[in-house]
């Protein structure tokens, strides 16, 4: 569906680059591309990131209010994050208020791995999903969509997956914090006969937190949110507060160069509290 004048206008302003593109077939095609998505994402602030995360996590389509349940925004900055993104054509918007509905151009996302989480559970294989059932203590039985059910019944008890953790050896305990923390996939090359039954991924996956591929080890993103905790949420924090410099008396190009310098401060410190995410196609972006 064709942009109104309006929202086309925006667009353009946003990203001069699209200006010469000769249809509203091509500019669809151009907004669904990732590789072209993805500098424009980084023009935009954190919380634009987050957002952009969150609805990825959520499948690539959510209403507002769906939004507003997984992020903390204490400044009441949703609204005004959705509607920047908009700007951007990096999503579109149906409907106004509470129930309106937020896509994303973007089957895939643009993140690797949204909020440091894994693949959900209903991205696992059925044999993985044994694994992790008979792991944390439950006994796996019938299809696939059965034991997915059986995985997310175990997994939604919160206190009891982090009681199992607080069960594990140390080395394996802080090798699942730092995967339940940001650092979903683990990557660990076994060779045959090199005796890795204690390596602590190992642990790890025969306790049932997390599932193998191969070389790769991957928490899935309901047992992560399970270890961090009810109330962890990413929070919508708005612009960073850089002090204003006044410096009397002196050039407005070393005032400028002053003031740039506290940015990069404040930016170096904003990211000492939000690690950096990876973007799929290159690049990076602060996560909560």
């Amino acid at each position: 569906m064709p942009l109104p004048a309006a929202d086309l206008a925006r667009l353009l302003r946003n990203r001069p680059e699209l200006a010469a593109v000769p249809s509203a077939e091509a500019l669809e095609r151009l907004l669904a591309a990732p590789e072209l998505a993805v500098p424009a994402l980084l023009a935009l602030d954190a919380d634009c990131h987050l957002v952009s995360q969150a609805l990825q996590l959520l499948g690539g389509e959510a209403s507002r209010a769906a939004l507003a349940e997984l992020l903390h925004d204490p400044g009441d900055r949703l609204g005004e994050t959705i509607e920047t993104l908009a700007a951007w054509g990096l999503v579109t918007l149906d409907g106004s208020g509470g129930g309106g509905t937020v896509r994303s151009p973007h089957p895939q996302g643009l993140w690797a791995n949204p909020f440091g989480l894994g693949r959900p559970l209903r991205e696992l294989t059925a044999e993985d999903l044994k694994s992790l059932v008979k792991g944390l203590g439950g006994r796996p039985k019938g299809r696939k969509s059965e034991v997915l059910a059986q995985a997310a019944e175990i997994v939604r008890d919160g206190r009891a997956v982090r009681e199992r953790a607080a069960a594990l050896p140390r080395e394996a305990a802080a090798l699942l914090e730092s995967m339940a923390g940001g650092q979903p996939v683990f990557q660990h090359a076994v060779w045959y006969g090199s005796g890795d039954a204690d390596h602590p991924v190992t642990r790890l996956a025969e306790a049932g937190f997390v599932v193998r591929d191969g070389w790769e080890y991957e928490m899935p993103m309901e047992v992560a949110l399970a270890l961090r905790g009810d109330g962890w949420k990413p929070e919508l924090t708005g612009q960073p507060d850089v002090p204003s410099v006044e410096l009397a008396g002196h050039s407005d190009g070393l005032a400028a160069a002053l003031a740039a310098v506290d940015q990069v401060e404040a930016l170096i410190e904003l990211t000492g509290t939000q690690p950096i995410a990876e973007l799929k196609a290159g690049g990076v972006g602060a996560r909560s």
